[in-house]
């Protein structure tokens, strides 16, 4: 985890003032990874008991699925005065410039 705190945000090559997770294919490749060893050994376990029917590869498609998107990370971008999540809904954008407070809410990590 201590590679979130490091100061490693690398450019984007269309913008160079802006900041890019240069982690986040790694992340997200691993996210694929994940969901598809899930989906892979389910259908072994449900093939090696004879009880694989195309209703049930296409139910475990569809959790497959599901575990890919509780594990894709959202990709956050930063640029001067701004900050943007992008995520599965859509994109937020922060002004930064604009805030007027933060504050720090219940256990929220400093970082």
């Amino acid at each position: 985890m201590g590679r979130r705190t490091d100061p490693a945000a690398a450019t984007h090559a269309g913008r160079p003032d802006t900041a890019v997770d240069r982690h986040w294919r790694t992340d997200a490749r691993r996210a694929l990874q994940y969901s598809l060893t899930f989906v892979g050994l389910i259908m072994l376990l449900d093939w090696c008991t004879d009880g694989l029917t195309l209703l049930r590869a296409a139910l475990w498609t569809v959790l497959g699925a599901g575990v890919l998107v509780v594990f894709l990370p959202t990709r956050v971008t930063a640029g001067d005065g701004w900050l943007a999540v992008r995520g599965l809904m859509g994109e937020r954008r922060v002004r930064t410039d604009a805030l007027v407070a933060v504050r720090q809410y219940g256990n929220v990590a400093l970082r």
